[in-house]
């Protein structure tokens, strides 16, 4: 049960807001938000360069991989196999034998004549004890890196929103400093020619 509800949470964490699949060659926005690389750019060129969660502006061409979230989605995926293991490796539906072995290409628990079958015959196959104690390592390395996980993607989150702040500020400063160049000009330009033209 405790399982069920890691595996949930950390899905959510791993889940495209716009496809809501698992992510697929992730990619952080300015704003900090994290969608599917094609989702985004497919988003972006039906409509306004904004986020879809906060609707701040982003740059179309700004985007950013996020590898560790690529490498938490691949770690929740085979997470899911040992509840698999636990709930549902029995007997096989087809041939009715115990299901002993675990096929990692199709990630499913197989029984002998599955593996002696076209489908699985030069598969990679192991143990479903083994595959088992695998997946369970996993989810030791899962639990234990998921909150420094979810603490780098706020951190990273923060240090965008005040990277965005700090460069309006800039941006801020310089149409100020625009504008009063504009104002002085326009003062100049009321001014009779002669006095315009002294040194």
């Amino acid at each position: 049960m405790a399982t069920g509800i890691l595996i949930k949470n950390c899905s959510d964490e791993a889940t495209c807001s716009l496809c809501l699949e698992y992510f697929k060659d992730p990619v952080s926005v300015d704003c900090g938000h994290n969608f599917c690389k094609v989702c985004i750019t497919q988003c972006l060129e039906k409509g306004k360069p904004s986020c879809p969660q906060c609707r701040q502006t982003i740059s179309q061409r700004n985007f950013r991989p996020s590898q560790q979230l690529a490498n938490l989605v691949v770690l929740i995926k085979k997470l899911q196999l040992v509840t698999q293991e636990e709930g549902k490796c029995g007997v096989c539906g087809k041939h009715q034998e115990p299901l002993k072995l675990f096929c990692k290409e199709d990630e499913m628990c197989i029984c002998l004549v599955c593996h002696l079958s076209k489908e699985h015959k030069d598969h990679n196959v192991l143990p479903v004890e083994e595959a088992s104690q695998e997946y369970k390592q996993l989810q030791t390395i899962l639990e234990e890196n998921k909150s420094s996980w979810l603490s780098w993607l706020d951190d990273l989150e923060k240090k965008r929103k005040e990277n965005w702040e700090e460069n309006a500020g800039k941006l801020l400063d310089q149409i100020t400093d625009l504008c009063s160049q504009i104002a002085e000009m326009e003062e100049k330009c009321q001014q009779p020619a002669g006095e315009f033209l002294q040194v």
